[in-house]
C-alpha cells in the first residue's frame, strides 16, 4: 500500500469521522490516567544569604545556634508521591531509608516542615545522630499528591544544594523536577478544552465540505494542528510528564 493511498484512506475514514478522532483522544487519555504506579518526586529552589564573608570582612563572624558558620543557605523543597498508587511507610527499604543530603563538607542546620498535604500522613523529619549531612523523613502513607514543603538551612554553596535519596520498594525511582508550574485551576484546563471545541468542529465542517474540493486541503492541515496541540498540551502533559505542583503544596510557591 502506497502513502498516497494511507493518507486517503486516513482522510476519508477517520478525519471524516470527528467520533473517531475524539475517541483516539479520550483512550489515550485515560490509558495515561489510568496508569497504576507509584513514584516520588520533587523540586526545590536555594538562595543563599551568607557565603565568602571572612575575605572581605575579616572581624565579621557569623553564628547559627552558637556555631560559627561560612555560608548560609535556604532551599526550599516540595515533595509529593506522583504516581496513582499509595506509598506506605513501610515500603521505604530498611537499607536506604528516605532522607535529606547535602554534599560533602557542608552540614544540615535545621529543617522546618512548611506545609503538609494533611495531617493523616503523620509526616516527619528527624536528624540522624552523628551525621550532620543527613536529615531523616518518615511518613504513615502517601496518596496521590500527597507530601510537604520543607524549608532546610544548610551551609553548601554548590547546586543543587539538597538532595532526596533513598529506596521505595515497588516504586519507580525518585525523580528531579528542576522547574514545576502553579497548582492547576479551571483557567489551566480551559484552553486545552476549548482547543479540541474548536479541532472537534473543524473536523464536522470538513466532513460536510468533503466535496467542496479545494478548501479541503488547508481545513486538514488546520485540524491536524489543533488536534497536536491538543495531544502535546493536555494528554502527554497531563499523563506522561506532569510537572504541576499538587494544590496542597501551594507555600512551595511563595519566596524563600
Amino acid at each position: 500500500m502506497t502513502f498516497s493511498q494511507v493518507w486517503t484512506w486516513f482522510v476519508s475514514h477517520a478525519i471524516a469521522n470527528p467520533v473517531s478522532l475524539i475517541g483516539l483522544a479520550l483512550a489515550i487519555y485515560f490509558y495515561f490516567k489510568n496508569r497504576r504506579f507509584k513514584q516520588l518526586v520533587y523540586t526545590s529552589k536555594s538562595a543563599n544569604f551568607v557565603e565568602n564573608y571572612e575575605n572581605k570582612i575579616p572581624n565579621l563572624r557569623v553564628l547559627f545556634n552558637n556555631q560559627q558558620i561560612r555560608s548560609l543557605t535556604l532551599t526550599k523543597i516540595a515533595l509529593w508521591n506522583k504516581g496513582s498508587e499509595t506509598i506506605h511507610g513501610h515500603d521505604v527499604a530498611d537499607t536506604d531509608h528516605l532522607h535529606l543530603k547535602v554534599p560533602e563538607g557542608s552540614q544540615i542546620l535545621d529543617v522546618t516542615v512548611l506545609q503538609i498535604s494533611r495531617e493523616a500522613i503523620r509526616f516527619r523529619t528527624s536528624c540522624v545522630h552523628g551525621n550532620s549531612r543527613v536529615h531523616e523523613i518518615t511518613f504513615e502513607f502517601l496518596d496521590k499528591h500527597d507530601g510537604a514543603v520543607i524549608l532546610v538551612t544548610h551551609t553548601n554553596q554548590r547546586a543543587p544544594s539538597v538532595g532526596l535519596v533513598g529506596t521505595i520498594k515497588g516504586a519507580k525511582a525518585i525523580a528531579f523536577f528542576p522547574n514545576v508550574r502553579a497548582p492547576l485551576t479551571r483557567h489551566s484546563i480551559g484552553l486545552p478544552t476549548i482547543t479540541i471545541s474548536v479541532g472537534a468542529a473543524g473536523i464536522s465542517i470538513l466532513a460536510l465540505l468533503d466535496s467542496a474540493g479545494g478548501i479541503k486541503g488547508p481545513l486538514i492541515v488546520i485540524g491536524f494542528f489543533v488536534l497536536q496541540y491538543f495531544f502535546t498540551t493536555f494528554v502527554f502533559e497531563q499523563g506522561v510528564r506532569i510537572r504541576y505542583l499538587p494544590r496542597p503544596l501551594n507555600r512551595f510557591k511563595e519566596p524563600i
